[in-house]
C-alpha cells in the first residue's frame, strides 16, 4: 500500500513538472503574437536604447556586449561637465591628467577606445592620442553616453580593439522648446553658455544647440620665451615671465528628422586650448597651445520591411 501511495505522489509531482514548462513554453510562443516583448521589468528601470553595439537600435540587455549608459538624468544629477568626468564614474576608466589634457585608460591600456559622436568618429590618423575629455565636448545637450566594454573592430575599425564610446545628441522631442543654461565660477575665471532650441511636430522634428566656454587654467605662468619664426632667438631673449591666454571653445550642433527613416544631423567645434609644458629637472616653462577643429555631416535613412529593413548611413568629416 505505501509503495502504492509512493509511485502516485511521484507521478503527480512529474504531472507538475510537465503543467509548468507546458505553461511556460505557451507564454513564451503567446508574446511575440502579441507584441510584447519578453522582458522582465522592475518598478523604475530606464528603458534605454543602445546603438553601438551593432548599428541598430536595441536594449542593453539584448546588445551583443557589455553596455554602460550615462543619459541625461544622470549628468544633471552628478554635475558632470565634461566627458572626462563622466567616463570617470565608469568601472575600469581611469583618466591621467596631463599638461595637454587628460589621457584614458581603460583596464590599464591608454588610447585603447574609439570615441564617436552621433556613431561618427572624433578622431583620425593623426590626432589618435587627443581627445575630447574636457571642455572641447559639452555635456548640456547630450542624451546619452553609451560604452561598448569589449573588442569592436569588426563593426569599428582596429582603433576600437578595447571598446568604444558613443555620445548621442538631444533630438527635438527631448527639449520641444528653448532651454538657455549659464554657469561661471572661480578660482579659474571660468565661463560657459548654452542655448538649445528643439521641436517635434510629429511627422518631423528638429534640433539645434550652441555652447561656448572660456577657461583659465591654474597654472599660467611660463620663463622660456617664444621667438620669431624666421630668425633665430638671441640667447638673452630666451628666458623671461610670462602668462598664457584664456582657453576658449566654442561648439554647434543639429540634427532633422522625417518620419523616423530619414534624418540629417552635424556637428562644428574650434577651440584653442592653451597651457603650459616644463621639462623633468629643470625649471624651464613653455607656453604651448592646441587646437583640435572637429566637423561633420551625416545622413541617415532606413525602412523597414516586415522582419528586413535597409539602413543607409553615410557621412563627411574634417578633423
Amino acid at each position: 500500500m505505501k509503495s502504492y501511495y509512493r509511485g502516485y505522489v511521484q507521478m503527480l509531482q512529474r504531472l507538475l513538472v510537465i503543467i509548468c514548462l507546458v505553461s511556460a513554453q505557451l507564454m513564451f510562443n503567446a508574446a511575440p503574437c502579441l507584441g510584447v516583448p519578453t522582458r522582465l521589468l522592475f518598478v523604475g528601470e530606464d528603458l534605454s536604447v543602445v546603438t553601438s553595439a551593432s548599428k541598430h537600435p536595441e536594449s542593453p540587455e539584448q546588445a551583443p556586449a557589455v553596455v554602460s549608459i550615462i543619459d541625461s538624468h544622470k549628468i544633471e544629477k552628478y554635475g558632470l561637465r565634461t566627458l572626462g568626468e563622466a567616463l570617470s564614474m565608469v568601472p575600469g576608466f581611469y583618466m591621467a591628467q596631463r599638461e595637454w589634457g587628460k589621457q584614458p585608460y581603460f583596464r590599464g591600456i591608454p588610447d585603447s577606445f574609439l570615441f564617436l559622436y552621433d556613431s561618427v568618429p572624433m578622431t583620425s590618423d593623426n590626432t589618435k592620442s587627443i581627445f575630447p575629455l574636457d571642455e572641447e565636448l559639452s555635456l548640456d545637450f547630450t542624451k546619452r553616453i553609451e560604452i561598448i566594454k569589449g573588442p569592436a573592430s569588426v563593426l569599428w575599425g582596429p582603433d576600437a580593439y578595447a571598446g568604444v564610446v558613443n555620445i548621442v545628441p538631444m533630438e527635438g522631442r527631448d527639449v520641444d522648446g528653448l532651454d538657455i543654461k549659464l554657469r561661471g565660477g572661480t578660482p579659474n575665471h571660468s565661463g560657459h553658455f548654452t542655448v538649445s532650441l528643439g521641436k517635434n511636430y510629429g511627422l518631423w522634428e528638429g534640433f539645434a544647440a550652441v555652447s561656448a566656454t572660456q577657461n583659465r587654467k591654474y597654472n599660467r605662468g611660463y620663463n622660456v620665451l617664444e621667438c620669431s619664426k624666421n630668425q633665430p632667438c638671441p640667447r638673452q631673449y630666451r628666458r623671461g615671465d610670462g602668462t598664457i591666454d584664456d582657453s576658449k571653445y566654442i561648439e554647434a550642433v543639429f540634427n532633422l528628422s522625417w518620419k523616423d527613416w530619414l534624418r540629417l544631423s552635424g556637428r562644428w567645434s574650434e577651440m584653442t586650448d592653451r597651457y603650459v609644458v616644463g621639462e623633468e629637472k629643470s625649471d624651464k616653462l613653455w607656453a604651448a597651445k592646441k587646437k583640435t577643429p572637429f566637423r561633420f555631416i551625416r545622413l541617415e535613412m532606413k525602412k523597414g520591411f516586415g522582419l528586413n529593413n535597409i539602413r543607409l548611413n553615410s557621412y563627411y568629416s574634417q578633423i
